[in-house]
């Protein structure tokens, strides 16, 4: 096999027709291993005398494929948050494989893997997005996402339910939170 050989690759080819042109070609499938694998310098343009490359590289036989402009699909799966979030994902495209971008809370997109772990997360609200991107470098339009509230962020309710007007000040209160127990601290 020489460089670039894709032994027992499935060819990905439609029926023979006509595709436009002199004779008839097989169209190239979404997931063909032809495309953009064609060696440079390929000719101007293919059987059908459309121009080469329409993608990243020239593709293999007399058909040269439209490019690819369908971005892919995003979809977490899993997502278990708290202080440490950890979240899974997949996406699917029509020609094949895809890569991942991750941000949090509105940062930079930077490439990711499923799982994607965050630690030591802060408390208050976060937005966990991710998006597929395709081999075209098409990315998801619509990046799938997570949010959550870390800890108990609304304050507690206090309210003095006795208070006396003497030199000897006393005080009665009561406190609500809905995140549990309360503690007090007073000062006059």
């Amino acid at each position: 096999t020489a460089l670039g050989d894709q032994p027992n690759a499935e060819a990905g080819l439609d029926a023979l027709e006509d595709n436009g042109g002199a004779t008839p070609t097989h169209a190239l499938l979404p997931d063909s291993a032809a495309i953009d694998r064609g060696l440079a310098p390929c000719p101007a343009t293919d059987q059908r005398r459309i121009a080469r490359p329409q993608g990243r590289g020239c593709d293999i036989g007399a058909f040269e494929a439209p490019p690819d402009i369908i971005a892919p699909e995003t979809d977490i799966t899993d997502a278990t948050t708290g202080a440490t979030a950890v979240f899974e994902f997949t996406g699917t495209d029509d020609r094949g494989d895809v890569t991942f971008d991750c941000r949090l809370d509105g940062g930079a997109w930077l490439a990711c893997v499923s799982p994607q772990r965050y630690e030591s997360l802060g408390l208050g609200n976060h937005l966990f997005e991710v998006r597929a991107v395709d081999a075209a470098g098409n990315a998801d339009l619509t990046p799938a996402e997570h949010s959550w509230t870390e800890g108990d962020t609304t304050p507690p309710d206090t309210t003095i339910t006795m208070a006396s007007a003497e030199t000897d000040a006393t005080f009665e209160f009561t406190g609500t939170d809905d995140g549990g127990a309360v503690i007090f601290e007073c000062r006059l």
